[in-house]
């Protein structure tokens, strides 16, 4: 196997990361964006002004409690994605500058061997 057949597959290779890593990163991306926008939701619910009826006061206040245990829950999961998408942005960054790099590499040997043709 000749190195432009071995540079070439390995292009192919790091494309394939690449790719993989960026759509990773898509998915924990949308995950944290669904989970952010359950908190704003929870958040809209609990901005209401309080009734005036005792009754209605008192479901108000165990939904607030519902809801405060809803956000911590929540908010936990958030964390946890974004520690994901973290991992996932520097690998996914890491991959796309590797075949950025192998790309550049190709680019270069596929111009130099025109050179020597040229000549």
């Amino acid at each position: 196997m000749s190195a432009s057949d071995r540079l070439a597959r390995l292009a192919a290779i790091a494309a394939m990361k690449r790719d993989a890593d960026l759509a990773r990163l898509g998915r924990a991306a949308a995950e944290r964006d669904a989970l952010r926008a359950r908190l704003d939701a929870l958040a809209a619910s609990a901005s209401a002004p309080p009734p005036a009826d005792p009754a209605l006061f008192a479901v108000r206040q165990r939904h607030l409690q519902w809801a405060e245990a809803q956000r911590h829950a929540l908010n936990t999961q958030l964390a946890a994605t974004t520690a994901t998408w973290l991992a996932c942005r520097e690998d996914a960054a890491r991959s796309y500058g590797r075949a950025a790099v192998i790309d550049a590499l190709k680019a270069r040997r596929t111009t130099r061997r025109g050179e020597r043709d040229e000549r």
